[in-house]
């Protein structure tokens, strides 16, 4: 696994990390291990209309999850 850290400092001085994960072989993001996931991540929420995806067999959309926690890094600050 390769690891990257970047590092945010907002104007409040509040300091936040992100540390993504990946993947050596496939150099795709290695998502966060967790129990569950935010409902905004499964696939039939706002799919893309061009989305390759089976439903089926597919509950979450890779992109939105590699997103988690970059989102959860930002959420309560605006853009």
């Amino acid at each position: 696994m390769l690891a990257f850290r970047y590092g945010f400092l907002f104007d409040d001085g509040m300091q936040r990390d992100f540390e993504p994960l990946i993947d050596e072989k496939t150099m795709g993001l290695v998502p966060s291990e967790r129990p569950e996931f935010p409902a905004w991540t499964a696939l039939d929420f706002n799919r893309c209309p061009n989305c390759p995806l089976d439903g089926s067999r597919h509950a979450y959309c890779p992109t939105a999850v590699a997103l988690i926690d970059i989102v959860d890094l930002s959420k309560d600050r605006f853009s």
